[in-house]
């Protein structure tokens, strides 16, 4: 890791890129190249990019407490959880195919293992949203759920067609309060 953060830093000296950051990082080794990068007096990694989602959210949010002490960008990759929060796959029907539980299945197995729990959260945000959200779409509601949390600088979003743009005008027009971010996580198992 010291050679890693010495080629960043030495990289960034010589104008060659403006900032350097992780994916896929976990707590342990965020914390050790802080560390590092203070002991040797080099620049930190500005910016983390993570999976994050209503679906996937303990670890990310032990990594935002530590981007927001150290004032690092933290961008979810993800959001949408490989579509389960889009709607689109339904119980006990097979995966559309194309769609990424047929392309790649595996970071999303978990979903599998626990998705009577996660249909039970999905019908639990329709209502939701009707009721306090004039319907807004649960992808919409998904992606507006990881914007209103001040810590997240930007959402990285995979859009397909045209139509998959709708959820991200939804959630860039919807505030929620952190009284209806409590209430969606809660919805959903801790995976």
């Amino acid at each position: 890791m010291e050679d890693t953060l010495t080629s960043f830093n030495q990289l960034q000296i010589n104008g060659k890129i403006r900032a350097y950051g992780a994916s896929n990082i976990n707590c342990e080794q965020l914390e050790k190249s802080i560390s590092i990068s203070d002991n040797l007096n080099l620049n930190r990694y500005q910016w983390i990019q993570n999976s994050m989602s209503l679906l996937n959210y303990s670890e990310p949010e032990k990594i935002l407490e530590i981007c927001s002490k150290y004032g690092l960008g933290f961008t979810p990759y993800s959001p949408l959880a490989g579509g389960w929060l889009t709607g689109k796959y339904q119980q006990g029907q097979n995966y559309e195919h194309g769609s990424r539980m047929t392309l790649r299945p595996e970071p999303y197995e978990n979903y599998v293992t626990h998705q009577n729990r996660i249909f039970d959260g999905l019908n639990s945000m329709r209502k939701i949203s009707k009721e306090r959200f004039g319907n807004i779409s649960i992808a919409g509601l998904s992606l507006a759920w990881l914007l209103a949390d001040h810590r997240i600088t930007g959402i990285i979003i995979g859009p397909r067609k045209p139509e998959h743009l709708e959820p991200i005008y939804e959630a860039l027009n919807t505030r929620l309060n952190q009284t209806d971010r409590v209430d969606l996580a809660n919805l959903f198992p801790v995976l």
